[in-house]
């Protein structure tokens, strides 16, 4: 769900966007854009993937790929210490779930600003 709703509000922007159904996808999409040189301008992962490993070690092995990504990372259980931790795991920002299209927006909007 969380993926069907970054993907909604990305695309009433007119953002291009590239959904995957979990880190392994995500990361084997990342690497193929890098080699192509259409390196992405933002990577949103959940803390929660099913299947797989989680946000943050996906994160980690994006950055491992490129170490210049670009990665926020979003959870719905706010109290987890990710979102005063991010940067210490190479992340560029965090959301706490739920939240409107515009808190989403104005949140990539100024992290895009601080990385142009």
């Amino acid at each position: 769900m969380f993926r069907e709703i970054i993907e909604e509000i990305l695309k009433q922007v007119g953002a291009g966007i590239i959904t995957v159904k979990n880190g392994d996808e995500a990361i084997y999409k990342y690497k193929k854009a890098i080699q192509e040189g259409k390196k992405f301008d933002l990577v949103v992962l959940d803390m929660t993937i099913v299947g797989g490993d989680d946000g943050i070690t996906v994160g980690k092995k994006i950055l491992d790929i490129d170490n210049e990504a670009v990665i926020v990372i979003s959870s719905g259980h706010s109290s987890h210490k990710i979102f005063e931790e991010y940067s210490k795991h190479g992340f560029k920002g965090a959301i706490r779930k739920p939240y409107t299209t515009l808190e989403f927006l104005n949140h990539i909007n100024k992290i895009l600003k601080k990385e142009a």
